[in-house]
Protein backbone atom coordinates (compact mmCIF):
# COMPACT_ATOMS: atom_id res chain seq x y z
CA UNK A 1 0.00 0.00 0.00
CA UNK A 2 1.34 3.62 -0.87
CA UNK A 3 1.67 5.79 1.93
CA UNK A 4 -2.03 8.05 2.19
CA UNK A 5 -3.97 6.03 -0.07
CA UNK A 6 -5.05 4.72 3.28
CA UNK A 7 -6.07 8.06 4.17
CA UNK A 8 -8.27 8.30 0.82
CA UNK A 9 -9.61 5.51 1.36
CA UNK A 10 -10.52 6.45 5.00
CA UNK A 11 -11.68 9.73 3.18
CA UNK A 12 -13.44 8.18 0.30
CA UNK A 13 -15.58 6.00 3.00
CA UNK A 14 -16.34 8.94 5.02
CA UNK A 15 -17.71 10.76 1.93
CA UNK A 16 -19.63 7.78 0.60
CA UNK A 17 -21.08 7.40 4.52
CA UNK A 18 -21.83 11.01 4.06
CA UNK A 19 -23.62 11.06 0.97
CA UNK A 20 -25.81 7.54 1.68
CA UNK A 21 -26.97 9.64 5.15
CA UNK A 22 -27.69 12.54 2.87
CA UNK A 23 -29.75 11.04 0.56
CA UNK A 24 -31.59 8.91 3.18
CA UNK A 25 -32.67 11.91 4.66
CA UNK A 26 -33.66 13.99 1.57
CA UNK A 27 -35.83 10.63 0.77
CA UNK A 28 -37.17 10.85 4.17
CA UNK A 29 -37.94 14.72 3.92
CA UNK A 30 -39.14 13.91 0.41
CA UNK A 31 -41.67 11.18 1.74
CA UNK A 32 -42.63 13.23 4.43
CA UNK A 33 -43.48 16.21 1.91
CA UNK A 34 -45.42 13.96 -0.03
CA UNK A 35 -47.18 12.53 2.58
CA UNK A 36 -48.02 15.99 4.15
CA UNK A 37 -49.33 17.38 0.66
CA UNK A 38 -51.61 13.74 0.31
CA UNK A 39 -53.18 15.20 4.08
CA UNK A 40 -53.97 18.53 2.97
CA UNK A 41 -55.22 17.34 -0.38
CA UNK A 42 -57.83 15.10 1.44
CA UNK A 43 -58.20 17.64 4.06
CA UNK A 44 -59.41 19.93 1.32
CA UNK A 45 -61.96 17.04 -0.39
CA UNK A 46 -63.45 16.70 3.14
CA UNK A 47 -64.06 20.41 3.57
CA UNK A 48 -65.29 20.68 0.34
CA UNK A 49 -68.28 17.79 0.86
CA UNK A 50 -68.75 19.17 4.03
CA UNK A 51 -69.78 22.35 2.36
CA UNK A 52 -71.49 20.95 -0.34
CA UNK A 53 -73.66 18.99 2.25
CA UNK A 54 -74.51 22.33 4.37
CA UNK A 55 -75.24 24.13 1.54
CA UNK A 56 -77.66 20.70 0.46
CA UNK A 57 -79.25 21.03 3.72
CA UNK A 58 -79.69 25.16 3.84
CA UNK A 59 -81.52 24.74 0.29
CA UNK A 60 -83.40 22.12 1.65
CA UNK A 61 -84.62 23.80 5.01
CA UNK A 62 -85.10 26.66 2.88
CA UNK A 63 -87.25 25.10 0.36
CA UNK A 64 -89.22 23.42 3.01
CA UNK A 65 -89.82 26.86 4.76
CA UNK A 66 -90.97 28.33 1.89
CA UNK A 67 -94.16 25.93 0.99
CA UNK A 68 -95.05 25.74 4.68
CA UNK A 69 -95.25 29.42 4.46
CA UNK A 70 -96.97 29.26 0.83
CA UNK A 71 -99.61 26.34 2.44
CA UNK A 72 -100.13 28.86 5.50
CA UNK A 73 -100.81 31.86 3.14
CA UNK A 74 -103.37 29.87 1.16
CA UNK A 75 -105.23 28.93 4.75
CA UNK A 76 -104.98 32.25 6.00
CA UNK A 77 -106.55 33.96 2.80
CA UNK A 78 -109.23 31.58 1.39
CA UNK A 79 -109.84 28.67 2.84
CA UNK A 80 -110.80 29.87 6.44
CA UNK A 81 -112.75 32.35 5.33
CA UNK A 82 -114.37 30.10 2.83
CA UNK A 83 -115.30 27.93 5.45
CA UNK A 84 -116.22 30.74 8.32
CA UNK A 85 -118.42 31.97 5.67
CA UNK A 86 -120.15 28.55 4.83
CA UNK A 87 -120.42 27.69 9.02
CA UNK A 88 -122.21 31.64 9.51
CA UNK A 89 -124.39 30.96 6.16
CA UNK A 90 -125.65 27.57 8.03
CA UNK A 91 -126.23 29.02 11.41
CA UNK A 92 -128.39 31.84 9.61
CA UNK A 93 -130.43 28.98 7.67
CA UNK A 94 -130.43 26.68 11.05
CA UNK A 95 -132.05 29.78 12.79
CA UNK A 96 -134.08 30.18 9.73
CA UNK A 97 -135.82 27.27 9.53
CA UNK A 98 -133.90 26.15 6.27
CA UNK A 99 -131.02 24.02 7.29
CA UNK A 100 -131.32 20.70 9.71
CA UNK A 101 -129.14 20.81 13.01
CA UNK A 102 -127.36 18.03 10.91
CA UNK A 103 -125.96 20.40 8.37
CA UNK A 104 -125.33 22.83 11.15
CA UNK A 105 -123.54 20.27 12.40
CA UNK A 106 -121.46 19.07 9.79
CA UNK A 107 -120.21 22.95 8.99
CA UNK A 108 -118.93 23.43 12.08
CA UNK A 109 -117.25 19.76 12.25
CA UNK A 110 -115.68 21.44 8.48
CA UNK A 111 -115.06 24.59 10.11
CA UNK A 112 -112.89 23.14 12.94
CA UNK A 113 -111.41 21.00 10.39
CA UNK A 114 -109.66 24.11 8.85
CA UNK A 115 -108.96 25.88 11.97
CA UNK A 116 -107.01 22.71 13.14
CA UNK A 117 -105.28 22.38 9.69
CA UNK A 118 -104.48 25.86 9.96
CA UNK A 119 -102.54 25.96 13.42
CA UNK A 120 -100.74 22.95 11.86
CA UNK A 121 -99.60 25.08 8.71
CA UNK A 122 -98.84 27.70 11.58
CA UNK A 123 -96.83 24.59 12.97
CA UNK A 124 -95.10 23.69 10.23
CA UNK A 125 -94.23 27.16 9.68
CA UNK A 126 -92.03 27.66 12.82
CA UNK A 127 -90.91 24.25 12.65
CA UNK A 128 -89.24 25.07 9.20
CA UNK A 129 -87.68 27.93 10.73
CA UNK A 130 -85.95 26.27 13.29
CA UNK A 131 -84.46 23.91 10.74
CA UNK A 132 -84.03 26.08 8.81
CA UNK A 133 -81.66 28.53 11.06
CA UNK A 134 -80.20 25.12 12.47
CA UNK A 135 -79.37 24.45 8.61
CA UNK A 136 -77.95 27.72 8.52
CA UNK A 137 -75.74 27.68 12.48
CA UNK A 138 -77.85 30.09 13.67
Amino acid sequence: MRPGSRIRNVIAASVMMLFVTYYVNATDALQSAMAAKAAVLQSEKALEAAELQIRSEVVMAYESYQTAENILDTYASSISEDAKTILENRVFGYKSGDSRLFELLEAQRAYDEVLISFMEAQRDVFVSYAELCRAMGL
